[in-house]
């Protein structure tokens, strides 16, 4: 669970060699959280507002959290609407109210996951990140101002220009 706000860094390779990087910020959706959330949707490119399938609140918790993205936003994100915990077998959110917020955020992409059993998990990324560069909302680095070890390799190196 995250307590306040969680940050991570993440680089995604595309399928034409491009490199994007993903600075996540993961607000806690606990209310007494509430507060401190909108300051970080002033500059986000991409929204991706999460719910429990197995948590009918969770699921109607989603408008309102749009909502607040896209007030305290200064551009419209690109908005992901994401239900997770598909490795569960208690579904309390039927497939129609998947189909009305559907209808009702045309323009958002809706997808599931599973971040217990990580099923889904790296193909959103990489989908958020595909969509993001398609629609502008994210650019593609250049692949030499960053250096990335691959696996193991030089782990105990630092590489330059990255932080």
């Amino acid at each position: 669970p995250t307590v306040g706000v969680s940050f991570v860094t993440h680089f995604i390779y595309l399928n034409n060699h491009s490199q994007v990087r993903l600075q996540i910020w993961d607000t806690a959706g606990d209310e007494r959280f509430k507060a401190v959330t909108p300051m970080y949707y002033k500059d986000c490119n991409v929204a991706m507002i999460v719910y429990a399938i197995n948590d009918h609140n969770s699921f109607e918790a989603v408008k309102e959290w749009i909502s607040n993205v896209l007030l305290h936003s200064e551009v419209e994100p690109l908005l992901f609407i994401v239900g997770n915990k598909i490795d569960l077998e208690s579904n309390q959110v039927s497939i129609e109210e998947e189909a009305k917020l559907e209808k009702d955020y045309p323009n958002a992409i809706l997808y599931k996951v599973s971040a217990k059993e990580s099923i889904g998990v790296f193909e959103l990324f990489d989908l958020i990140a595909e969509k993001a560069v398609e629609t502008n909302h994210i650019r593609i680095i250049d692949q030499s101002s960053v250096s990335i070890p691959k696996d193991n390799e030089n782990k105990n190196e630092t590489s330059p220009g990255c932080c």
